[in-house]
């Protein structure tokens, strides 16, 4: 099928979209066409039709498209069609959502009706959309037609889908004609990468942007030959000075913002706590922790207050959980206070630098361009990007892998990599940062940082009076975490190969390592990482001899490993891990001659060869980590650090860990003597009767604290049940276990026409109860979601609170706690188990056996109080507002029959009542409480 002539600014374009019986073209077949004919901008023609495949449908492919055998009956076949279809499209650009399959597909579906192969020129949107919306979480056509405001009633139907695919080149195409004209002119010479002639396409969109130009936009600069959005003006960034006094109780409150915002009784107590707590003098009182409910504005509870004492000199620093809950803070409750209270608060998010942006090491690339693909298609997002960002902070880039080559290569090694005389200096977004920060009296961090501090040489964070610890409860846990370290025989080898084998990755290495001025002592290098590797082989192939000879032990289990063993080990594994420690000390030492050496000189090597340099030094932080790793490994004989391997029974391949069980007492930190008051906030701080259980969680023998109630109704919004048939199943097998799950499971989401979230403790469990429910499901219409079987955490929720189609969604770990899901979202939870810890991994172990040191019962101080915690907070996923309603399932009788059965049950919301029945009643009961609620 012939194809016109190159592309012009007033081609047509048919935008296809194709439903097929599967993914292979030579043997699939099309059931239905959509193309949506496009012109200057506009649609001027649409065509579908549905196509008779010979064949009958599978129930997958009816769910997934809406269409049926029945419907497909009376369609005429493609060959009927075909001329028709070819017509249309003679002389058209060929433009789909992955060219790749419907480009193919439809050219074989031509050949085989007898037709010549499709020869038209193509473009991909998929490849456009990620280079020109670089920030989408989601380039699939639904993410985008929600970020395009179009409504899209029709997922994979072919029409609906081309209709959404020409909004999206129209939004393209409108957005090119906006450019700066560098910026589209560096994003051609790099397009040469993309499929089909989307570079040709960018190529004629460049040419229609010069004859049109417009002057650049008053938000962009061009610096060097790059545009970039200006940042605003720090100096006027510095927040008002408050003059007034802080309004204590609600009637001054009233006077304060009633006119603007409603003043509740429980906000308005909290916050008089929170200033008379920051207040105070008594040195005594550094900690206070106040439990407030969801839906209580806990943010703006502890803020307001703060908008009367925080100053640039005296800054609040608040830590919270995650990313959305820091933008969260920035972008609407900062700005809550700033109304009612005179831009009196400016906030900062602060991250390490190596999540941002060096420009000067980004228009190195630019010079230097690789053939890759995705390295360039991250470079032109990029381009696009920087015409957005105000921050540079690469997580904003949603999509984006940071551990690629390209993000390795661009990200900020700190102030002293940024040339004072770099064209970019004064656009620096890390020094920018750094300026906001002086600039601002409230400064935002993730609680890793806030724990990173401990191990910094020089603070990153002031002293001040205030620190305010949200969603406090994580803290024990993330500090927990970030005390456990693993090594990958395989990672060290990995790191081994690239130092030894750079010059493949970087033409100039050999270049470089000539020059005269280049430390001789670094050809120590590679004699030392040989000799090094061939230690590791040694020491991987004997230990897993002394495991499975010696020790006679299992693989694929965890083996604790105390001091005592490690020091009994045969003397020659012993003599390799000192050998090994020694070499890598040596080879860290000559790297870091290498680095300080490139520093004094750094001018002196040319921007491609200050890439390649960096690349290589880039290697020395992982080599130090690996370092300090195996000797605190083999030496540290603290009874607060446990150490067990892991041995791969299939690859044989060795991985060490080793946990600091006192990670989360933050006492002995360096960070906690910096603030003269800490506040610990958040929705499930207690356990019923262990009020003081987070701070013994962070070594603190206590903490005062006020808990202010909810607004919910559990009494009327909410239900718990447990079935009476889980009594007999728990003590079966754990196969039989899992089936009685996915019986269960399938029972409820048939009976109730609504969302239902799976909370599991184990990954193995649900993907078994998965693979049992799936199809079943399938048949009655009803999708089912699966952490690590459905994409990623983000792509999941997105399509579990997509309007139209029922949805069973099984998850674990933080699938407990962080998602928030609006009402009508969510109306069904089922927990499969009581989320304890197991008490088999190691880690675990020895943190019972401290408490059991301690004269304490670790299971009543710490596993249970840790348990009912979870618990809580899965069940908080159900009820986030007045308006929301719900039920939840619970599976494991513990929470009725075990002795501690009562504890969980009075640490459960006020107003909801645990009751146990068969099934059959739970599920007639919830269609009754369920359909209600829908119908108020």
């Amino acid at each position: 099928m012939k194809g016109g002539a190159s592309m012009k600014h007033d081609s047509v374009y048919a935008v296809v979209d194709l439903e097929t019986t599967g993914t292979n073209s030579k043997e699939d077949k099309i059931i239905q066409i959509g193309c949506v004919f496009v012109q200057n901008g506009q649609v001027i023609d649409i065509y579908r039709q549905d196509i008779n495949p010979r064949i009958k449908l599978t129930k997958q492919i009816e769910s997934l498209t809406g269409l049926t055998n029945e419907q497909l009956a009376s369609a005429p076949y493609f060959e009927d069609v075909a001329a028709e279809l070819a017509q249309k499209l003679s002389n058209c650009v060929f433009v789909a959502h992955n060219i790749y399959f419907d480009y193919q597909f439809l050219s074989q579906a031509f050949v085989n009706a007898g037709f010549d192969p499709l020869t038209l020129e193509g473009v991909d949107t998929v490849e456009l959309a990620q280079v020109f919306l670089p920030t989408l979480a989601s380039y699939r056509l639904s993410d985008i037609a929600d970020f395009l405001d179009y409504q899209h009633d029709r997922p994979h139907q072919a029409d609906s889908d081309a209709l959404v695919t020409s909004e999206l080149l129209i939004y393209i195409e409108n957005k090119l004609s906006t450019l700066p004209i560098c910026t589209l002119e560096k994003i051609v010479s790099l397009s040469g990468v993309l499929g089909k002639e989307t570079s040709d396409y960018l190529v004629m969109q460049l040419e229609v942007l010069k004859k049109n130009y417009r002057s650049l936009s008053p938000d962009i600069h061009v610096v060097n030959g790059m545009a970039l959005y200006k940042k605003p003006d720090i100096s006027a960034l510095y927040p008002e000075k408050n003059v007034k006094e802080f309004p204590l109780g609600i009637e001054e409150k009233q006077k304060a913002y009633g006119e603007w915002l409603e003043v509740r009784e429980s906000q308005s107590e909290m916050m008089d706590d929170v200033y008379q707590f920051f207040t105070e003098r008594e040195e005594e009182n550094k900690n206070f922790a106040i439990e407030a409910p969801t839906g209580s504005g806990k943010s703006f509870g502890y803020l307001y207050p703060m908008s009367y004492l925080a100053t640039t000199d005296n800054p609040v620093v608040l830590s919270t959980t995650s990313i959305l809950l820091e933008q969260q803070l920035i972008n609407e409750a900062i700005p809550l206070v700033n109304q009612v209270n005179s831009n009196s608060l400016v906030g900062t998010m602060i991250k390490s630098s190596r999540y941002f942006i060096d420009l000067n090491k980004f228009n190195v690339t630019l010079q230097f361009p690789t053939k890759q693909k995705q390295f360039a298609i991250h470079q032109m997002s990029v381009l696009i990007w920087l015409l957005e960002t105000q921050t540079g902070d690469l997580t904003e880039l949603n999509l984006a892998n940071l551990d690629h080559p390209f993000f390795r290569q661009v990200k900020h090694f700190g102030e002293r990599f940024v040339p004072k005389n770099s064209p970019f200096y004064e656009e620096d977004f890390w020094r920018y940062l750094k300026n906001r920060a002086n600039h601002s009296n409230v400064l935002i961090v993730n609680h890793a940082f806030l724990i990173k501090e401990n191990f910094r040489e020089f603070p990153w964070l002031p002293s001040s009076d205030y620190l305010i610890i949200d969603e406090a409860h994580h803290l024990p846990e993330i500090a927990e975490k970030m005390g456990r370290e693993q090594l990958d025989f395989s990672k060290l080898k990995f790191v081994f190969h690239k130092l030894t084998h750079f010059e493949e990755v970087r033409d100039n290495w050999a270049k470089i390592k000539q020059d005269k001025d280049w430390p001789i002592k670094h050809q120590l290098v590679d004699q030392i990482i040989v000799e090094a590797s061939q230690v590791v082989d040694n020491l991987e192939s004997d230990i897993v001899e002394t495991a499975l000879l010696d020790a006679k032990l299992n693989l694929n289990e965890e083996i604790v490993l105390s001091q005592e063993q490690l020091e009994q080990l045969p003397i020659y594994v012993i003599q390799d891990i000192y050998r090994l420690i020694r070499l890598l000390t040596d080879l860290n030492a000559l790297i870091n001659q290498c680095r300080d050496f490139c520093l004094i000189h750094w001018d002196k090597w040319l921007p491609s060869e200050q890439l390649s340099i960096q690349a290589w030094l880039d290697y020395q932080d992982e080599l130090e980590t690996i370092q300090s790793f195996v000797t605190d490994y083999i030496q540290n004989d603290s009874e607060q650090v446990v150490k067990w391997l892991y041995i791969d029974k299939e690859k044989y391949q060795i991985t060490l860990y080793k946990s600091d069980v006192g990670a989360s007492l933050i006492e002995e930190t360096t960070w906690f003597e910096r603030y003269r008051k800490i506040l610990y906030t958040g929705g499930t701080l207690s356990t019923g009767e262990h009020d003081n259980f987070l701070a013994k969680s962070l070594g603190i023998e206590y903490t005062p604290m006020v808990k202010f109630k909810g607004t919910f109704d559990y009494a009327k919004q909410a239900r718990l049940y447990m079935p009476t048939e889980s009594r007999q199943f728990t003590n079966l097998s754990t196969t039989y276990y899992e089936k009685y799950v996915a019986q269960t499971i399938t029972e409820i989401a048939k009976d109730n026409s609504v969302n239902v979230l799976v909370l599991f403790t184990s990954l193995e469990m649900l993907k078994n109860v998965y693979h049992m429910i799936q199809p079943t499901l399938m048949d009655r219409s009803i999708e089912t979601l699966a952490q690590g079987i459905s994409g990623s955490r983000e792509r999941i929720l997105k399509r579990f609170t997509k309007q139209g189609g029922q949805k069973v969604l099984l998850g674990a770990d933080s699938y407990w706690e962080g998602v928030d899901l609006p009402g009508d979202a969510l109306e069904l939870i089922v927990v499969v188990r009581m989320p304890f810890e197991s008490p088999d991994r190691p880690y675990v172990k020895e943190k019972l056996r401290l408490y059991q040191e301690r004269g304490l019962d670790g299971f009543q101080h710490y596993s249970l109080p840790k348990a009912i915690l979870r618990l809580r907070q899965g069940i908080g996923r159900l009820i986030r507002s007045n308006e929301d309603h719900g039920a939840i399932v619970m599976l494991d009788p513990r929470i009725r029959t075990a002795k501690y059965a009562k504890k969980i049950q009075q640490a459960l919301p006020e107003g909801l009542v645990l009751k146990e029945q068969p099934l059959k009643a739970i599920m007639k009961e919830l269609s009754q409480f369920i359909g209600k609620s829908n119908n108020r």
